[in-house]
């Protein structure tokens, strides 16, 4: 038995000021000197400003969060040796994040109940107070577990809980924020014709600060006292073996799954779509959106990998790898933020669970390098003079990465159903081609969709179609030119994407869009070559 324990105390200040608007933010866009018989070809930004007169004028308080987080965590670890082809790792880890607590900083909370009109504002009691409940039971276990079955063969297994600090200090895992009225931004009325926003010389009009109320259709922030934390959950098992020629093959089998992982949810979206304004649907039309980052997104991967790795012998080292892969979530939390701005239904986060944006199902690299055999010290030409001169220490190398696509949503460009979210279509079928039927004009199946019934969510879930894969190969080609036994030149020659293949990017995923299905773009860049010289000595 080897036994480990540790504990880790962590005190994190973060500080911040900023100063959005807070000297006033001023837009000139040539309203104000357009001929009014013709606007559409007149008028000019800078003859605006030159006059002085601003077609748009934003000035806000200013901001900041002065935030103290205290972290403790600990851990025992036992590595033991069962037999000599036995070892088992057992640990548990405990952690506690403590959500932050705001110094000398007039933070606060915003509570609503539906059914009610009616809102409260919570402050902090004092500068320790973090308005939650402290998570005490993120205890996390560990097992893994190595065994050699035969003299060159090994099998290994693994299982683990992860708990995890949230991402965003201030936006996921405070409970009181910096809210309006101490924080406002104030945007100057115009109608961009006659009234401008404000006129220059007579600057911002006096008295927009302090504000002691909060201004209608303000847009506040809003937590849970109490909130899990977010957590993995990883398991494993691979059997390696080693072959002759100093070859070694892995077959593995790898899973993990996030819990808790914190989205963004608008809780003054309407609770159903339907017709009337979008504000006065809200369940407090009185704000704009009231944001609540819930810890409630998962995400699940499960993916088959087959590695071979041929180690340095007779000129040649080698490693190929291929994976076939599938993730699925509900959206990827804040770090992220992939696609938790075109939910839906922010009250059925379900409706949106697909294939993840990133997510890669076949993936194949290899890379090498080749010393060729001729020269000094090698298999020909090995008598050295002009001969190993000109053919003796070249070597070639390569990347070549051969990639599926990523995957995308469809969705729309016009509110059908009414309730100030995305829209999304709905499927009539697999949107997905085969290969030899996809184009850049024409990617999807263009009639796979459908626009639903004014009123209603889509039903096309997230991440339906494939975006084009990537295929790139990366070559080098060098030499050694011996000059003394204490020197020698490496000259290189480097070509990124040799084969000049496009790779494409994704195409207009908006249904009801002209440029539907087609793509526009590429990514990554044309076949690029570097020449190198180094003296090493």
């Amino acid at each position: 038995h080897v036994m480990k324990f540790g504990v880790q105390l962590m005190r994190e200040y973060n500080y911040r000021l900023a100063s959005r608007y807070a000297r006033g933010n001023v837009t000139f866009n040539g309203s104000f000197t357009q001929d009014p018989n013709n606007r559409g070809t007149t008028g000019d930004p800078m003859a605006d400003f030159l006059l002085g007169e601003a077609s748009g004028g934003t000035l806000g308080s200013p901001q900041g969060e002065a935030m103290l987080m205290h972290n403790y965590s600990s851990f025992f670890q036992d590595n033991w040796r069962v037999t000599p082809k036995l070892t088992l790792n057992l640990g548990v880890r405990w952690d506690r994040f403590g959500p932050p607590s705001f110094h000398d900083i007039p933070a606060a909370r915003y509570q609503f109940q539906y059914g009610s009109p009616n809102y409260s504002v919570t402050y902090p009691t004092s500068m320790s107070d973090c308005g939650c409940v402290q998570n005490n039971l993120n205890f996390s276990p560990r097992l893994g577990l190595a065994y050699q079955a035969t003299p060159n063969t090994v099998i290994r297994a693994g299982f683990g809980t992860y708990y995890g600090e949230p991402s965003i200090a201030d936006a996921d895992g405070a409970r009181y924020f910096i809210e309006p009225p101490t924080w406002t931004e104030i945007s100057l009325p115009t109608d961009r014709l006659f009234q401008p926003a404000m006129v220059v010389s007579q600057g911002f009009p006096p008295g927009l600060f302090p504000v002691t109320t909060v201004q209608a259709n303000s847009s506040v922030l809003t937590a849970q006292e109490k909130k899990p934390n977010q957590y993995t959950v990883e398991w494993f098992f691979d059997v390696q073996r080693q072959l002759p020629g100093n070859i070694v093959v892995t077959a593995s089998y790898m899973g993990e799954g996030a819990r808790d992982i914190a989205w963004t949810q608008n809780l003054n979206t309407p609770l159903t779509p339907g017709p009337g304004t979008v504000q006065l649907r809200r369940p407090w039309p009185y704000f704009g959106s009231i944001t609540l980052y819930p810890a409630g997104a998962n995400m699940n991967y499960n993916g088959l990998a087959l590695k071979a790795e041929k180690r340095y012998s007779n000129g040649l080292v080698l490693i190929a790898s291929y994976t076939w892969s599938h993730d699925i979530n509900d959206g990827n939390g804040m770090s992220l933020n992939d696609d938790t701005s075109s939910i839906r239904d922010p009250y059925n986060l379900a409706l949106d669970r697909g294939n993840a944006a990133y997510d890669l199902r076949q993936a194949f690299v290899t890379s090498f390098n080749y010393d060729l055999p001729f020269g000094k010290g090698k298999h020909w030409l090995n008598r050295g003079g002009p001969a190993d001169w000109v053919l003796g220490g070249w070597q070639v190398g390569g990347i070549l990465t051969l990639q599926t696509g990523p995957y995308f949503t469809p969705t729309l460009s016009v509110d059908l159903a009414n309730s100030g979210t995305t829209d999304f279509p709905n499927a009539l079928t697999n949107a997905n081609l085969p290969s030899g039927q996809r184009n850049i004009h024409d990617w999807f199946n263009l009639a796979a969709f459908a626009l639903p019934q004014q009123y209603v969510y889509g039903n096309a879930g997230r991440g339906l179609i494939e975006a084009p894969g990537i295929h790139n190969m990366d070559l080098k080609i060098g030499k050694i030119f011996p000059i003394r036994e204490r020197f020698h030149l490496d000259f290189r020659a480097e070509m990124f994407n040799f084969t000049n293949t496009p790779n494409f990017g994704s195409p207009n995923a908006t249904i009801n869009s002209p440029q539907e299905g087609t793509i526009t773009s590429t990514t990554g860049n044309p076949r690029q070559i570097q020449f190198a010289l180094k003296l090493i000595f």
